[in-house]
């Protein structure tokens, strides 16, 4: 964890409280959801190519948030490593 200082007044405008705060900072690769555009470099395939195999279905682990195409980390890590492909948790 980072720390990040927090500063703030306190009653009389002189006085200043000085506090040290810990700051979560998240590694880009522990997220669960790259975007498209890494998911390319991972697949060493051009953005526009991992686009059109988005639209025809074919990109592993695509999903939409919020209007946004993202991948799931899990599903493209295990399609490059030769493994099986999780399925989601609600596809029992």
């Amino acid at each position: 964890m980072a720390t990040a200082d927090v500063h703030r007044a306190v009653g009389n405008p002189g006085i200043v409280e000085h506090r040290t705060k810990e700051v979560l900072v998240l590694n880009p690769d522990s997220r669960p959801l790259i975007s498209v555009r890494r998911a390319a470099e991972r697949l060493g395939i051009t953005e526009s190519s991992a686009y059109r195999w988005l639209a025809a279905g074919e990109l592993p682990g695509a999903v939409r948030v919020n209007g946004r195409s993202y991948v799931r980390r899990r599903v493209l890590e295990a399609r490059l490593h030769g493994e099986e492909i999780p399925r989601p948790l609600d596809a029992a």
